[in-house]
């Protein structure tokens, strides 16, 4: 599973309070107002667990514009705001230690760089076909390099080395999320199974006892 141990105890703690907040339990709830709650309260879990991050706070501040979104995100924002004064005396942990993938973004980036300079110093030459893929390379990571702003939130406003940086960790983060809802479902579904199990046997001793009087 990835990410690490305080990411999953702040998300479940924060998805928790989010679905609590967002009527999960009401029995007047559609299948889809359901389906969306938890969705959304989520989404706002992951980004509050990663809040150091841009997209994080981007994503956050998309969600609060939705007016059925505000009782999760202000109930999350309160108690996140509550436990910050509560350790400010002490040197609290922080919900994430920001992983470091600047070298390999300025790796990538500086591949690019040197793509794009011996293009334009082969510009006056009759391009060969080494130029010409390095040509069709360069508008591929363009266009790529666009599909990420759209995909990562607030990639809009960010540059290439950021940008390459956030979604390496929205990447992951997305695949955390994704991996603590699987465990937390499997619990839940071991959990009702036995259940179940209890009221099957507790139904059989009662049928066992009223055949025993008569």
């Amino acid at each position: 599973m990835h990410g690490s141990n305080t990411f999953m105890q702040v998300f479940f703690k924060k998805w928790l309070l989010g679905l609590k907040h967002g009527g999960i339990s009401s029995k007047n709830m559609s299948f889809l107002e359901r389906k969306r709650t938890i969705k959304v309260s989520s989404d706002i879990a992951m980004a509050f667990a990663k809040h150091g991050r841009t997209w994080s706070q981007a994503l956050v501040t998309n969600l609060s514009k939705q007016e059925e979104n505000k009782a999760m995100v202000n109930a999350i924002f309160e108690d996140v705001e509550y436990h910050k004064k509560k350790s400010s005396s002490s040197s609290s942990p922080r919900y994430h230690d920001k992983p470091c993938y600047n070298t390999r973004s300025k790796k990538i980036l500086r591949r690019s760089l040197q793509v794009c300079s011996m293009v334009r110093k082969r510009r006056h030459k009759k391009p060969s076909n080494g130029v010409v893929a390095m040509i069709l390379a360069k508008d591929l990571v363009k266009k790529r390099t666009k599909l990420l702003k759209r995909l990562v939130p607030g990639g809009d406003s960010m540059d290439d080395f950021s940008l390459l940086d956030e979604t390496f960790d929205y990447i992951i983060s997305l695949q955390a999320q994704v991996d603590l809802m699987h465990l937390l479902a499997k619990v839940l579904g071991v959990l009702n199974t036995k259940v179940k199990e209890k009221r099957d046997k507790r139904s059989l001793c009662g049928y066992k006892c009223c055949q025993m009087r008569k």
